[in-house]
């Protein structure tokens, strides 16, 4: 009886054994590309952009009840990114109405810059971690943009989705590889980690988010990664990020879609359909801490 037990058991060491070693490279991977992320932060305030925000009011059979589209000229100023409007609904906006909302922005940038600069001097100590950040047993580092809302008054609720978050937050396996856009991908599906509890309200959804990640096989970086209510996989992607490769092998985000619709629950009472979309990527020309917001050169 025991040799007949002994292959089973050696069998079931060595699927263990398999499934530790995938989980350790998965690791690796991960922190990898959230290190090349990170890193390619400072390059990506080089570039200038066009976005296109549609967002979408839904009926409860899905249908569209309203619907508006506000195009903008992003720039970089002050570390961050400033909006110019362009156009609202295919009709453009004047030009004093466009350089004063930009102006505004900027003026917003700058004290947000000078109220961070005073906490530097005052040698304020930087906030505890809440639990759920302390749980960060692979160090991985935030890194990219984030899109997010939040409603006050009655019913108040806020949501806020970042690639990273869901690198922290989330248990990836079942790696592969397969070609997105043309180019070779590894990629990974996701489910929230064992162990995650939710520290605040912002992370809430990534309890009940799974999905699925494209990464680069070549740059390593993230490529796209969809993420849906765990419960309810058909309904569809409710989170897309996807990012583009520009010319220099700059990695920057093209896509986003948010709609927690029919899932009002799950992303803290809030119901949003939001799309950014954006496009003709070039190299912004501006002297580092000058205030003047100058045209983007043609590439």
């Amino acid at each position: 009886m025991l040799a007949a037990v002994l292959p089973a058991c050696q069998l079931l060491t060595g699927a263990a054994a398999a499934q530790s070693a995938e989980g350790s490279e998965v690791t690796k991977l991960l922190l990898e590309v959230a290190r090349n992320e990170r890193a390619m932060t400072a390059r990506r305030l080089e570039y200038t952009w066009t976005l296109k925000v549609t967002d979408r009011e839904l009926g409860k059979g899905g249908e569209v009840k309203k619907q508006s589209i506000n195009v903008y000229e992003v720039y970089p100023a002050r570390g961050e990114f400033a909006r110019k409007l362009v156009s609202k609904d295919g009709v453009p906006v004047s030009q004093e109405r466009a350089d004063k909302e930009l102006k505004q922005t900027a003026k917003r940038l700058e004290e947000a810059a000078r109220e961070s600069e005073k906490r530097a001097e005052a040698k304020a100590p930087p906030p505890a971690p809440t639990p759920a950040e302390a749980q960060n047993p692979d160090g991985i580092p935030s890194f990219g943009f984030s899109t997010g809302q939040k409603h006050g008054g009655l019913g108040s609720g806020e949501i806020s989705f970042a690639v990273w978050r869901f690198f922290r937050y989330g248990e990836f396996t079942n790696l592969r590889r397969e070609p997105l856009r043309g180019r070779d991908c590894v990629v990974l599906d996701f489910r929230p980690r064992a162990d995650f509890r939710p520290a605040n309200e912002v992370q809430k959804p990534y309890a009940r988010l799974a999905g699925r990640l494209w990464i680069d096989a070549v740059d390593k970086a993230v490529a796209r990664l969809e993420a849906w209510p765990s419960d309810a996989p058909a309904s569809g992607p409710a989170v897309v990020f996807e990012h583009e490769r520009v010319a220099d092998g700059l990695w920057l985000e093209r896509f986003v879609h948010v709609n927690t619709y029919l899932n009002k629950d799950l992303f803290n009472g809030i119901e949003l359909d939001t799309a950014k979309e954006s496009s003709d990527f070039k190299r912004f020309a501006a002297d580092a801490g000058n205030e003047k917001l100058e045209e983007p050169k043609k590439q």
